[in-house]
């Protein structure tokens, strides 16, 4: 689940570490953990609609223990009931009219205005 917006901070923790770990990148997990908390906040405190999309992989994919992971998924449970947040699930496989499709990225929106979108490797479009 690699939407920053609806992330613990122990499962944030456990996905950067791995992802540092696989990519042999600096150790900046505790900032990056802090950037995505602080994130969220803007999330909480209303005044603006949210669409939130994740891959229907994001949902099956473990970063921690079992107890990290059913935090992660409370967790998205309490966002997904905040009356500013929609969140869209893409599932592994869809149809496109132009044949089936595999997703790859997560994408987020605000105000119908796709603001940023992030691929496994931490890389921004």
């Amino acid at each position: 689940m690699d939407s920053r917006a609806s992330t613990t901070p122990e499962y944030a923790r456990a996905m950067v570490q791995f992802w540092i770990r696989f990519l042999a990148t600096p150790n900046d997990v505790e900032d990056a953990v802090a950037i995505r908390m602080a994130r969220q906040r803007i999330v909480q405190r209303g005044g603006r609609w949210f669409v939130i999309v994740l891959e229907e992989q994001a949902l099956r994919t473990w970063f921690g223990s079992a107890e990290v992971q059913a935090g992660q998924l409370g967790r998205l449970l309490e966002v997904m009931a905040l009356p500013q947040v929609s969140l869209g699930i893409i599932p592994l496989l869809w149809w496109t009219g132009f044949g089936v499709v595999v997703g790859g990225c997560s994408h987020h929106f605000r105000a119908g205005i796709r603001a940023s979108t992030d691929i496994a490797g931490g890389q921004r479009w």
